[in-house]
């Protein structure tokens, strides 16, 4: 691949020569395959070599790692005066080391801090399952809301021994002036006062909040569409058709 992209031999040399030599060109002939033109493929080559250079890929590369050898070539661009500043330089280098690394499976994933109320909602789960017997797609649906509740109130700076019917309350009234409707608000109704109802008996909180939370009135058919769309009915086939639908009388 290298002989492809280069033609002066000391160039060359460098290229085959550098630190992670057949790691570069399996990079090089995977963009090619993915189509990328010979500019590309000439400027990622040049590229590679430098964070070759400058990390060791021989081991399991943080994004920390990466961010901070970034960092570091994009100063040294600067005064060589071959940047006006650091911010392309350092983009550039975290662009190119971010897919080389992840393609040889040697990026480290960053660590996912563990949700602060996790093991509340795993035993929630295992009292719907073995203790009511519900179906796993109640089940999902109900932690589902309990865990949007529960992120809510953690962004809250609240604690759950502390929490008040209020907090609901205002939970589900953000919710409902948001995005949504009457029906999924009194879902999570329905899924928090199941929930606050176990954690009630098991000294979580308050075992008074279950009883207070009431989501909206939702009526029959509420979900059903009133009739049909009116980008449907211009589709329908005559003129007659269409007021029927419409409840017009048909002038005719």
């Amino acid at each position: 691949m290298f002989e492809t992209l280069f033609q002066y031999p000391s160039v060359l040399a460098r290229h085959r020569e550098g630190p992670a030599a057949d790691e570069r060109r399996r990079f090089l002939l995977h963009r090619a395959d993915e189509g990328a033109a010979p500019a590309t493929l000439l400027r990622i080559a040049r590229e590679l070599l430098v964070i070759a250079k400058t990390i060791d890929i021989t081991r399991s590369i943080s994004h920390q790692d990466l961010e901070t050898a970034a960092s570091k070539w994009a100063r040294r661009q600067q005064r060589r005066h071959r940047s006006r500043g650091p911010r392309w330089s350092t983009e550039s280098f975290l662009q190119l080391g971010t897919s080389w690394l992840h393609f040889l499976g040697r990026l480290q994933r960053p660590a996912v801090p563990p949700f602060p109320f996790a093991h509340l909602i795993t035993e929630f789960i295992q009292y719907m399952r073995a203790e009511r017997g519900l179906s796993e797609a109640t089940i999902r649906n109900r932690c589902w809301h309990v865990q949007q509740f529960l992120e809510w109130l953690i962004n809250q700076n609240r604690s759950l021994a502390e929490v008040s019917i209020g907090d609901v309350d205002a939970f589900l009234s953000g919710k409902g002036t948001q995005d949504w409707g009457r029906v999924s608000v009194a879902t999570s109704a329905q899924a928090l006062r199941a929930f606050f109802r176990h954690a009630g008996l098991q000294g979580w909180c308050a075992n008074t909040i279950a009883a207070g939370i009431s989501g909206p009135r939702v009526f029959k058919h509420e979900a059903l569409p009133l009739g049909p769309d009116w980008a449907d009915v211009r589709r329908l086939p005559s003129q007659k058709l269409r007021c029927g639908l419409l409840g017009l009388e048909h002038p005719s």
